[in-house]
């Protein structure tokens, strides 16, 4: 089964393309100009299976903007900034409030009204 997925080099700070790696057999990864790069030296962010607004997929480690809905009648509150993880507990991506005091967490499939903002990699003042 194909899986879409794209890879993050935590080494050179640089985004692998999919189709030019592959795992070899203990377990590395292999780019294809031969550079070998073990597990803790990439991260692989798979496709949620959900798209924002516009189109563009969300994958794993993206940020997104959340719209949250009231069930007290007040409309809309203010959009979330949240992570998309994978939550084991739950067995599916999540969208995890950042600097969170309620510790707003939804279940990716159900936020309807999503706005992809970066990759955790490519957002600013990320180390």
């Amino acid at each position: 089964m194909f899986r879409d997925y794209k890879i993050w080099s935590n080494l050179n700070k640089c985004w692998l393309e999919p189709e030019f790696t592959q795992i070899s057999a203990d377990g590395s990864f292999v780019y294809n100009c031969g550079d070998t790069f073990n597990e803790e030296e990439v991260t692989i962010c798979q496709f949620t299976g959900q798209v924002d607004n516009h189109g563009k997929k969300i994958y794993e480690h993206d940020f997104v903007l959340v719209k949250e809905s009231s069930d007290r009648g007040d409309g809309f509150k203010d959009d979330r900034l949240c992570l998309c993880e994978y939550d084991d507990e739950l067995i599916a991506f999540v969208a995890k409030e950042i600097d969170s005091v309620d510790s707003f967490k939804e279940y990716l499939g159900e936020c309807f009204d999503l706005k992809l903002v970066a990759s955790k990699f490519n957002y600013p003042n990320n180390d």
